[in-house]
Formats: C-alpha cells, sequence, structure tokens
C-alpha cells in the first residue's frame, strides 16, 4: 500500500516538478542574456530547451544568446525554427538575425533571399537603421558569393606557441621582430591584461605581465608606441567608458599614464590608439563615440602640435564611418587600415583601407580573402621589422572549438615578402589553376539534343544565350503548383542560380580565357582538363556522348574567342611554339546527385528542379605544363586521360601512356602506383635521358566497380614533389 502510494504521488507531482524546474532555467537563461553573459545562457536554454521545446519564446531567446556567444550553426538553426513558426509575426527580427547568422556560416545565398525578404518588410521605414543596413548586407552577399577566394599572394596563420589560448588575444604590437605586446583576458583575474611575448620564427612565447617594466599591465588594453619609442599610449576602462592614456617611457620603463584633455571627455567612449606620421607631424588615430559620431564607434584623428599638445579630434569623414562600427585604426604609407561591420564585406567586421590623408580619404577597399573571414577580422597591422602583418580575428580554425567566440593572433605573410625558388612557370600555373574550377552550365540535352553525336560546331556562347532565354520558362515550371513565400522562394531560387551560376561561369570563362592568353605568349604550353557531368535523364552511355559534346562546345568558344587569340595555341602553329590542349573525362552521369529525379515525366523535377539544373555542366578544373621551358628535368605526355568506354565487369583491359622528356636534365622515374588496386601499372625504363620517351603500361580489372568510373595511376618522379596523374575512365556493366 505504501509503495502505491509513493507511485501515486510521483505521477501526480512529476510533471510539477519537471515544471518548476524548466522555469528555473528559462530564468537562469533570462537573467544571463540581460546580464550580456552569453555563454551561460546558452547553457541554461539548453536544459530547458531538453524539457520543453515547444515554447516559442524560449526559441527566440536561445537563437539571440546563440547568436551573442557566437554558437552561429546553433543560432542558425533556431532563428529558422521561430521564423517557420509564424513568419516573422510574433518577432519580426527573427529574419534579419537569421540572415546574419547565416552570413557567418558562409551561407550567403541564404542569407541574400532572406534579407530582401526582410527588407521588403521594412519598407515603410526607407531612412531607418534596419531598412538601410539590410540593403547594405545584401549588397555583401552579392559580394561574398562573386568574390574568388584565391590565396596565392597572401598566406595566414595563427601564431605558434602558447600565445592564443580559449581567451580573447587582441591588439597586438611589435616592438621589433622579436618582441611583441598584445592585450587578453586575465582568466584568473578576469581583467583586462597587456602581456609581453617573444618571437622566434613565427614562434611567440608568452611573457609574465612585464611589472619590471610598467605598473599597469592589467586593467588596460590597445597598447602602443609613439614612432621614437619615447612615448606609451593605451586604454583604461573605469565603469565600461574607456579614455585614452599617455605615459613617457624613460629607460625602457612606461611611466604614469596621465589623461589626454582634448581627446578624453566625460562619458565618452574613446580606445584603440594608433600613432601615425604625416609630413613629419604625428597622428593619434582611435575610435570612438564622441559627439559628432556618424554611428555607434568612429574612427577619429588629432595632430600633436610642437609643443607635443594633441589638438581638437576630426572625424574621419563619410567615407571611412558608418552607421555602424569603425575601429581599430592604422595608419601607414598614405593608407588608413581599419575594421567595419558596415561596409561590403565577408560577415562581421572585415578589414578595409582607405587611401589618403588627414581630412581627405578615399572609399574604402576590402582586403578580401584570406585577411578576411565570415567572422571579425580585426587589428589589421603591417611591420616592417618582419615584412608580414598581425591580424586578431575568431575565424573557423582558433583555439576555441565551439562557436567562434574569442579572437586569436594570426600573421598575415605576403609572398611578395618571401624568396622567389620556382620556376616562372610553376608560378603561373598556380596562379592560373587557383582562378579554378570555371564551371559552366547547359540546358537539358543541349546542345544538339536527341543525337549520339560526340562533338558540336555550336559555341558555349551559343549555347549559354539559349539557356538564357529560359530564364522565365524555369520560373514558371519550378514554382508550378506553389503559393505565396514557396512560390517566390521558388522563383528567386532560380533567378538566383541564373545570376550566380550561369552568369558568373560566362564571366569567369572570360576572365579566365585572358589569363590563358597570358601565359601562352610567354611561350608555356597549357593542358586543360574538362570534366563534363550531366542530369541521370538519360541512360549513361548517352550522357557520356552528351557531356562530350558540352565538352566540344568550349573547345569551340575558346578557338574562337577573341577574333581567334588562341586559335594558334590549339592548332599548333604559334609562332612561339605554345600549344593549347584539352583532356576530356565524360562522366556522364557519374558524378550525379542520386536524389535528382530522373523521371522523365515529371520533368519540374528531372529538368527545371535545382539538382537537375546544377548537375548539367562542364568544369575546367585543372591546368598543367604541356611542352615547359627546358631549365630543368620536364615530361610532356602524349595525353593524360584513357576513356575505355564501356566495359563489361567481367573484361580486363589494357592501354598505355607515352612519355617524353622535353628537359635538359636525366629524368628520374621514382616509382609508378596505383591508387585502387584496380589498376597495375608498369613502366618501360626508370631514367630518361632528354628527348628520350618511356612507356606506362597499364593493365586495368573492374571486377568490383560499377557505373561511370575513374581512376588515377601516380607518377612518381625527380621533376617535381608531386605525383603526375594519369586516369582511366569507364562506363562499368555487369558481366
Amino acid at each position: 500500500m505504501r509503495r502505491a502510494c509513493l507511485l501515486f504521488a510521483l505521477v501526480v507531482f512529476y510533471p510539477a516538478l519537471m515544471a518548476q524546474t524548466y522555469k528555473q532555467w528559462v530564468a537562469l537563461g533570462e537573467d544571463a542574456l540581460e546580464n550580456e553573459e552569453y555563454l551561460n545562457a546558452v547553457e541554461y536554454f539548453s536544459e530547458a530547451w531538453s524539457l520543453d521545446s515547444s515554447d516559442f519564446n524560449l526559441t527566440v531567446s536561445y537563437a539571440d544568446a546563440s547568436r551573442n556567444a557566437r554558437r552561429y550553426q546553433l543560432a542558425e538553426w533556431l532563428y529558422q525554427k521561430a521564423y517557420d513558426k509564424d513568419k516573422g509575426r510574433l518577432y519580426p527580427m527573427s529574419l534579419y538575425y537569421l540572415g546574419e547568422v547565416q552570413m557567418h556560416n558562409e551561407r550567403y545565398r541564404e542569407a541574400l533571399r532572406n534579407y530582401k525578404k526582410f527588407s521588403k518588410k521594412q519598407k515603410r521605414d526607407k531612412e531607418g537603421y534596419l531598412y538601410q543596413k539590410s540593403l547594405q548586407q545584401m549588397e555583401s552577399c552579392d559580394f561574398s558569393i562573386n568574390a574568388r577566394r584565391s590565396t596565392g599572394s597572401v598566406r595566414i596563420r595563427p601564431f605558434l606557441g602558447d600565445i592564443n589560448t580559449t581567451r580573447a588575444e587582441i591588439a597586438p604590437f611589435l616592438i621589433n621582430d622579436s618582441l611583441m605586446y598584445y592585450t587578453t583576458d586575465v582568466s584568473s583575474e578576469q581583467r583586462l591584461g597587456t602581456l609581453r611575448a617573444t618571437l622566434q620564427d613565427s614562434t611567440l612565447t608568452r611573457d609574465t605581465p612585464f611589472t619590471a617594466q610598467w605598473e599597469k599591465p592589467f586593467d588596460s588594453g590597445n597598447l602602443v608606441f609613439s614612432p621614437d619609442g619615447s612615448r606609451a599610449y593605451y586604454t583604461e576602462c573605469p565603469d565600461s567608458i574607456c579614455r585614452i592614456l599617455e605615459a613617457d617611457v624613460v629607460e625602457g620603463r612606461i611611466q604614469a599614464g596621465r589623461s589626454i584633455p582634448t581627446i578624453n571627455q566625460e562619458g565618452v567612449y574613446c580606445t584603440q590608439p594608433w600613432i601615425g606620421m604625416y609630413k613629419g607631424q604625428e597622428v593619434l588615430y582611435f575610435a570612438s563615440d564622441r559627439p559628432g559620431t556618424r554611428g555607434k564607434l568612429d574612427i577619429w584623428w588629432s595632430l600633436r602640435n610642437e609643443a607635443g599638445e594633441w589638438g581638437p579630434p576630426v572625424n574621419a569623414g563619410d567615407n571611412v564611418n558608418t552607421p555602424d562600427n569603425e575601429l581599430t585604426p592604422f595608419y601607414a604609407d598614405n593608407y588608413l587600415y581599419y575594421s567595419s561591420e558596415w561596409h561590403v564585406g565577408f560577415g562581421g567586421l572585415d578589414v578595409f583601407r582607405s587611401k589618403g590623408y588627414p581630412r581627405s580619404f578615399d572609399l574604402p577597399e576590402n582586403l578580401g580573402y584570406p585577411i578576411n573571414s565570415p567572422n571579425n577580422d580585426l587589428y589589421y597591422r603591417y611591420f616592417e621589422a618582419t615584412r608580414s602583418a598581425l591580424l586578431a580575428s575568431n575565424r573557423k580554425g582558433g583555439m576555441e572549438e565551439e562557436g567562434y567566440c574569442c579572437n586569436d593572433l594570426y600573421q598575415v605573410i605576403f609572398r611578395d615578402s618571401l624568396p622567389v625558388e620556382e620556376p616562372e612557370i610553376v608560378v603561373s600555373l598556380r596562379q592560373l589553376n587557383e582562378f579554378l574550377p570555371v564551371t559552366l552550365y547547359f540546358h537539358n540535352d543541349e546542345p544538339n539534343p536527341n543525337t549520339r553525336d560526340t562533338s558540336t560546331t555550336l559555341s558555349y556562347a551559343e549555347c549559354y544565350n539559349s539557356y538564357l532565354a529560359l530564364e522565365k520558362k524555369y520560373e514558371k515550371e519550378n514554382s508550378r503548383g506553389l503559393r505565396g513565400e514557396e512560390k517566390e522562394d521558388a522563383e528567386y531560387d532560380v533567378n538566383d542560380f541564373f545570376r550566380y551560376n550561369v552568369d558568373r561561369g560566362m564571366d569567369d570563362l572570360k576572365e579566365f580565357a585572358q589569363r590563358l592568353k597570358v601565359e601562352l605568349e610567354k611561350g608555356y604550353s597549357i593542358v586543360l582538363t574538362i570534366k563534363g557531368f550531366a542530369s541521370p535523364r538519360a541512360k549513361s552511355d548517352y550522357n557520356v556522348n552528351l557531356t562530350r559534346r558540352r565538352i566540344s562546345s568550349l573547345v569551340n568558344y575558346l578557338s574562337a574567342w577573341n577574333e581567334g587569340a588562341l586559335l594558334s595555341y590549339i592548332v599548333q602553329d604559334a609562332d612561339n611554339h605554345a600549344t593549347l590542349r584539352f583532356e576530356g573525362v565524360p562522366f556522364g552521369e557519374y558524378r550525379a546527385d542520386r536524389s535528382v529525379s530522373d523521371d522523365l515525366s515529371n520533368e519540374q523535377q528531372s529538368i527545371y528542379s535545382r539538382g537537375a539544373r546544377m548537375e548539367r555542366k562542364i568544369e575546367i578544373q585543372n591546368v598543367q605544363r604541356g611542352i615547359p621551358d627546358s631549365l630543368f628535368a620536364a615530361i610532356d605526355f602524349d595525353r593524360r586521360i584513357h576513356d575505355f568506354g564501356s566495359l563489361s565487369s567481367a573484361e580486363s583491359v589494357e592501354t598505355h601512356f607515352i612519355l617524353t622528356n622535353v628537359g635538359t636534365d636525366t629524368l628520374q622515374i621514382d616509382s609508378v602506383q596505383s591508387r585502387c588496386g584496380c589498376t597495375v601499372p608498369m613502366i618501360s625504363k626508370e631514367t630518361v635521358s632528354p628527348g628520350e620517351q618511356a612507356r606506362i603500361d597499364v593493365s586495368f580489372n573492374p571486377a568490383k566497380e560499377r557505373g561511370m568510373v575513374a581512376r588515377q595511376v601516380l607518377l612518381f618522379t625527380n621533376v617535381r614533389k608531386e605525383p603526375f596523374e594519369l586516369t582511366l575512365a569507364a562506363e562499368i556493366g555487369n558481366p
């Protein structure tokens, strides 16, 4: 009886206990959110969510906490759930914040779509911040979608050593090639602190706070020095209102700081000082919300006179400052560098530069990828002592394992500051490959539909123009049967595809052709690897021929481009003996997304859907050396790809490749290997003298393969560290 009563009590009171616990978690989370303790708020809301995920208000609070804690993937998921609940009627900002976190997650097309929707809802207040900001974010999404991600001239790497932690590291200042100061959270004290680090071979070793040189390493930040090293400038933030202090440096020791009366004002936020030079006069740049500021924090400057006094601050102007934050100024070589969260960029704070001088700064230039990322990039500073720049960023790959909470310090290395040891052709090929892939899209069964031809007389330009003419039809078919926002999304999806896939492909092709011409004119022979793809509406053998026609249309385009500027290289009669050759890999539907419909009766899915559109393409994927310069041992192949066509899985086949040593040194074959075990390569000789040839025999056993396959043979030589790749392609059927 007693046990029965106990069970009855648990059944009756357990839901109440759970409800009480849920309310407690929510209350803790709301309190932490209000106090800007965002990581704590995320944890509290997570506990509440595990007990009841149906509360709309909890979803919104959980999303806001995750966004502010920089847990962007979680925030995106939660904002999407909040918006899907009622399309933004209860919480209109869900759409705006959804776009924001999608930018941080590099989902720029989705963010662009959501900002467009949000801007329509804000049209009543076209002068308002939210409407103007959404337009600006739309422009940033467009910029990010089209931006090239080349890293050829710039490398970003985190500093080695113990300097970067799971806390924030910011405001680096390099004294010389071996000593640096920076600002960080000192977790044991929960206070802002300035630390010193020694630098050796890109490794930073953290020192203890340098109390021997400065009595105030804690409660300070953004430490910089005047150009002659006689004065230090730094920030103190009592009561969360920062001010800039100036201190003399005597025999290496920073003296007591003093406020700068013309800079600091009661209740005004002043921070992030930097001392630059203009016509022999020192200029103090800083960020502030002082009266006259155009946005949140603006960049300001002040001139130092002959008496050592700082003049009245002047706003850096409309070209620099915006309705949002401009931060971390740095001035060198007639350029003002700073970070902004308004100017067109990749998301968060990006680094920009404006050419000019006090009273006259030009419009900003985004420093591009990889200096900028989808997250916050700031404190960009170049130091001649190391011929590199320093940067603080909370980008992906930092010390924090979850989210993007805190900044780490990075070194920005410029290729032109490094010794060049590579031959020019290697540099040229790398630059061309960094532009790839160039992806070109086609309408269904184009060019030359309903044939089994493997070539076409049409140029890709003709295929492109006929495809563009069908955009309205694609809108209609892709949105058939839909209404309201779903119909609008389907139409937008088509616009998005034609703008950022079809049009961009043609733009990329024109730019690539121009770059290709420059390298061919230098006398470098080049081989392009082109891969073809098709949607799965037709049988594989038909699609293989279709992709060959698509590759043929590209060759026709390049032959006719710029009034035949490349034709002599293609037909191999150029005066400088350079050649342009093509190696096509017709994969047919081998690479097609298996979720794409092959139902001939359902054209909406098998022709007009995004999945089907994305599969009908060819890609210029690789640029290789053809007959290179003869400065060192080098190889020319008779071909790099062999297509066996249709094979039975019980049918073993053989082929061979011929290589020629077209260099002046002896070519050494170290090994020939297969990646899959289904091919057995053999080389006729291991040493090949200049002008001589060698033969690589390859047998291919497709017993365990099905469908369209491509397998590689790797040739390791003394020509380069990376192996040469030879490709075998085939369509494997049943025995």
